[in-house]
């Protein structure tokens, strides 16, 4: 009995060593490739809503499961309304939902946002400033 325990312990160790090495190599990855993975965030994000997205830094976050964090996201306003951000967040940590992370897709499961700052503006008409916004699509996932 004591040897069956010395080999499960032996293999939650390497198992631990194994997923340590994954996300650490991954952390590189995107530290040596963040200027391009940054420039293609902000491009799709853009292309969904519809106004400038700028992303200072992203990373790779375990605090609380595998996840991506984004440092100091800003959304551009409508120039319409005028020229501060809309939506400014500090950190913006995406958690990824394992069995599809395994199958090699980002999936999901909650985002958490640090110190979000939306400014909300009303013209005379009566229109806000969000509504300019495009429409958000759900895509089946299935």
């Amino acid at each position: 009995m004591r040897k069956l325990w010395i080999i499960v312990g032996i293999l939650f160790l390497l198992l631990l060593a194994t997923g340590i090495t994954v996300v650490l190599s991954l952390d590189r990855l995107i530290a040596r490739n963040q200027d391009g993975i940054i420039e293609q965030a902000q491009t799709q994000a853009q292309a969904v809503l519809g106004r400038d997205v700028r992303i200072a830094h992203i990373s790779v976050s375990l605090w609380d499961g595998i996840g991506v964090r984004l440092d100091d996201v800003r959304i551009a306003d409508d120039a319409d309304f005028g020229s501060e951000d809309f939506v400014r967040v500090a950190a913006l940590t995406a958690r990824a939902k394992l069995w599809p992370l395994l199958h090699g897709r980002f999936e999901v499961s909650r985002i958490t946002a640090v110190q979000p700052h939306i400014n909300l503006i009303r013209d005379a008409t009566g229109r806000w400033n969000y509504t300019t916004l495009r429409p958000l699509v759900r895509q089946d996932t299935s």
